[in-house]
């Protein structure tokens, strides 16, 4: 019986160690707001750009691919008045989930990593921000950017090595055109993150920004 045991449990760690890696990633959604059940996945690499159309039904749509590396999807989609877009980070044996609404698409939560966690957790942290900034006044607007732009620079200190601060960077704290601010998050980054053509573009942008 022993034996039989060490044999079963043998084949079953040789079947472990054998099973090949997953070479895909998928993502699956389910989005409110649509005005049109097309939606458009572009993935980039060093070389090349890739357009792939998706069909949703009633908000849901599921997309499968692959990817060497990590790398970002832009879904592009239509809602009431204008078009809207989100940005997925994947790599291949990823399953992620999102839901959320078209006309929100800064609030739409992505899970299944931790790159999309530590995004969707900072941007329903600042919920508020992204709901009023285009209703408010621009000095109450003025303080909600400038505490979003220090609440950025509190994440990339605690999260220094992860491609989530860079994105973070990328999509808010550039345009505040704060050179000591940017300055100062970019100095922070450390590796893996250090190491991406995102932290390579961003660098290549902050060299060409006029100092204050």
């Amino acid at each position: 019986m022993c034996l039989r045991f060490l044999q079963s449990a043998m084949v079953g760690v040789l079947f472990f160690a054998c099973t090949p890696k997953q070479q895909t990633y998928r993502v699956e959604g389910h989005i409110n707001g649509l005005t049109s059940s097309l939606i458009y996945a572009v993935t980039t690499s060093e070389l090349t750009a890739k357009m792939d159309t998706i069909i949703a039904k009633n908000g849901e749509f599921s997309y499968e691919s692959s990817s060497d590396s990590l790398t970002s999807i832009v879904f592009q989609t239509k809602t009431e008045g204008f078009s809207a877009w989100f940005t997925v980070w994947v790599q291949n044996g990823d399953t992620i989930s999102l839901s959320g609404n078209a006309n929100h698409p800064e609030l739409i939560e992505i899970h299944g990593n931790e790159i999309n966690e530590l995004l969707t957790q900072f941007r329903q942290n600042h919920k508020t921000f992204f709901l009023s900034r285009d209703e408010l006044g621009s000095d109450k607007k003025d303080e909600l950017y400038q505490n979003l732009y220090e609440n950025i620079c509190a994440f990339v200190e605690e999260h220094p090595q992860s491609i989530a601060s860079l994105v973070l960077i990328q999509d808010y704290l550039m345009e505040s055109e704060n050179y000591d601010r940017i300055t100062e998050a970019l100095n922070r980054i450390e590796a893996p993150a250090k190491n991406s053509l995102l932290y390579e573009s961003l660098n290549e942008i902050y060299r060409n920004m006029p100092e204050e």
